[in-house]
């Protein structure tokens, strides 16, 4: 199953601003790949525009509870709101939405 993050900071918890987080991210960010494995999920994306505080984040995971787990062992949860999406291939949105009686 595949996943979309999309996590938001504020100015004050930027790593191009806070010397704490951006030592905070840099640890976890070397930690990351062990950790995702561990969980069993797999990051297929990684990455941040830098111009308004966000991170994106495109992975594979058995379970939106590993995806959370995944965020929550990396400390992320202290410095991002993340909101967590499950999506579908557009092959497979196409075939659930040919499902469904239209409704106009």
């Amino acid at each position: 199953m595949e996943f979309v993050v999309v996590a938001d900071h504020t100015p004050d918890d930027c790593p191009s601003s806070n010397a704490k987080v951006r030592k905070m991210m840099a640890e976890a960010a070397g930690k990351l790949p062990a950790l995702a494995k561990s969980l069993g999920v797999e990051p297929v994306y990684i990455g941040a525009p830098m111009v308004d505080h966000k991170l994106f984040f495109v992975l594979k995971a058995p379970s939106y509870e590993a995806v959370r787990n995944l965020l929550i062992k990396s400390g992320m949860i202290q410095t991002q709101t993340s909101h967590i999406y499950p999506t579908l291939s557009m092959e497979e949105a196409l075939k659930t939405a040919g499902e469904l009686t239209p409704t106009h």
